[in-house]
C-alpha cells in the first residue's frame, strides 16, 4: 500500500495528464460510436462501407497518433521549439503523414473491395472504393494534421509530457473525424458518380508518382519514415478488416 501511494505521489502529474487525455479519448470514442450507429443508411447505400469504417480509423490514428509521438520525442531532445516547415522534424513529419494519407487509401480500397466480394457485398466498384476512402483521407488528414500539431504545441507550451497527451487524444479525434469525412466522401461519390472511374485512375496515377518520388528522392528521413510506418500500417489495416468481418456480415444478414 505504501509503495502504491508513494508511486501515486510521486507521478501526479503524469497521471493528471494521462487520465484527463484517457477520459477525453473515452468520451470522443463514444460520440464516434453514436454517429456511426446513426449512418446506417449510407451503409446500407454502398454495401462495404462499413468495412472500410475500421480499417480508415484506425489508419487515420496510427498514422497522426505517429506524428504525435515522433513530435513529443523531437520536444524531449530540444528539436523543436516552434512550428515552422522550415524546420526538418516539421517538415518532415507533414511530408510523412501526406504521403501516407496518399499511398494507404488506395491499399486500404483495394482490401474493402476485396473483403466487400468475399462476403458477397455486390454494389460497389473498387473505383467507388477507392474514391471513397481516398476524398475521405484527405478530408480527415488536412483536419488532423492541423489537430496534432495544435495538441503537440500546446501541450509542451503549457509544460505538459507531449508523451501522456498527444496519442490518445490523436486516436480518439481521429475516430470522430474520419467516420463524418467518410460519409461526406461517400455522399460526393454517389451525387458525381460518372466521374468516380476517372477519379480513381487520377489517385492511381497520384500513388505511382508518390511513390517514385519517395524511392528517388533525396529526403531519406521521409523515406525511412514511410516505409517502416507502411508495413505496421498495412498489417494493422488487415487486422482490423478481419476483426470486422463478423459484424459486417451480421449487419446484413440479420
Amino acid at each position: 500500500m505504501k509503495f502504491l501511494l508513494s508511486f501515486i505521489y510521486e507521478n501526479t502529474k503524469e497521471l493528471k495528464e494521462s487520465s484527463a487525455a484517457l477520459f477525453l479519448s473515452i468520451f470522443a470514442s463514444a460520440v464516434a460510436g453514436a454517429f456511426l450507429s446513426s449512418s446506417k443508411e449510407m451503409l446500407l447505400i454502398i454495401p462495404g462501407l462499413i468495412i472500410l469504417v475500421p480499417g480508415a480509423t484506425n489508419m487515420r490514428g496510427a498514422i497522426f497518433g505517429a506524428v504525435g509521438a515522433r513530435l513529443g520525442s523531437a520536444f524531449h531532445l530540444g528539436q523543436i521549439k516552434s512550428f515552422g516547415l522550415k524546420n526538418d522534424v516539421v517538415k518532415t513529419n507533414v511530408l510523412s503523414s501526406a504521403y501516407l494519407s496518399i499511398i494507404f487509401p488506395v491499399i486500404l480500397a483495394s482490401l474493402a473491395s476485396l473483403f466487400s466480394t468475399v462476403l458477397g457485398l455486390e454494389g460497389a466498384t473498387i473505383s467507388t472504393f477507392i474514391t471513397i476512402a481516398f476524398m475521405g483521407s484527405i478530408f480527415a488528414g488536412s483536419i488532423l494534421l492541423l489537430v496534432t500539431f495544435f495538441i503537440a504545441f500546446t501541450a509542451y507550451g503549457r509544460g505538459w509530457d507531449p508523451d501522456n497527451v498527444t496519442s490518445p487524444l490523436i486516436a480518439s479525434i481521429g475516430d470522430i473525424i474520419t467516420l463524418p469525412s467518410l460519409l461526406a466522401a461517400a455522399w460526393l461519390t454517389l451525387r458525381f458518380s460518372n466521374f468516380s472511374d476517372y477519379f480513381s485512375l487520377g489517385v492511381i496515377g497520384l500513388l505511382i508518382i508518390l511513390i517514385i518520388t519517395i524511392i528517388l528522392g533525396k529526403d531519406s528521413k521521409t523515406r525511412v519514415i514511410v516505409v517502416q510506418s507502411s508495413a505496421v500500417l498495412l498489417s494493422s489495416t488487415v487486422v482490423s478488416f478481419f476483426c470486422t468481418l463478423h459484424t459486417s456480415f451480421y449487419f446484413f444478414h440479420s
